[in-house]
């Protein structure tokens, strides 16, 4: 990563790019705060970026401190999405509530997907129906997949 990627997605220069946007015609959008670059394809394919803003940071801690030194009174023009990682379980529920913070219902978006029908249609519209005694469907690829999961899970 560049220097200046670096210096763009810090905390601070994060909300003075906001709070300077206000100052133009169209930069009253809303903005939605990402954890990192690889959010923002995933996000793009749902926001609707003429009303707004998608801006990444690097990592869960400094979407807090994004949303945690926003100015209070501007609060309205800003939003995050953060991975739930182990969230649910260490009781941090104020906190991003507070902050306006909504986790992923799960460890992350990865898992959400996995979970998703579009999963399963996606994996039926790919698999290769041509191999004989493929008898593998998209819960038993689930499981597979969780099973590697939990795992790696263990080494973490």
């Amino acid at each position: 990563m560049s220097s200046l990627q670096e210096a763009s997605s810090k905390p601070i220069n994060i909300i003075n790019s906001i709070l300077m946007s206000f100052n133009h015609p169209d930069g009253k959008r809303k903005n939605l705060i990402i954890e990192g670059k690889t959010d923002i394809k995933l996000f793009k394919n749902f926001i609707n970026e003429t009303q707004v803003k998608v801006r990444a940071v690097t990592g869960k801690d400094n979407v807090l401190k994004v949303m945690n030194d926003f100015p209070v009174d501007k609060k309205y023009f800003i939003h995050a999405v953060a991975d739930a990682d182990f969230d649910h379980i260490l009781d941090r529920k104020d906190e991003r509530e507070r902050n306006k913070i909504y986790l992923t219902d799960f460890h992350d978006m990865e898992i959400i997907m996995v979970l998703s029908d579009s999963f399963d249609r996606l994996f039926n519209e790919y698999r290769d129906y041509s191999v004989e005694n493929d008898s593998m469907n998209a819960n038993e690829l689930k499981s597979k997949i969780f099973e590697i999961c939990k795992e790696l899970g263990k080494i973490r």
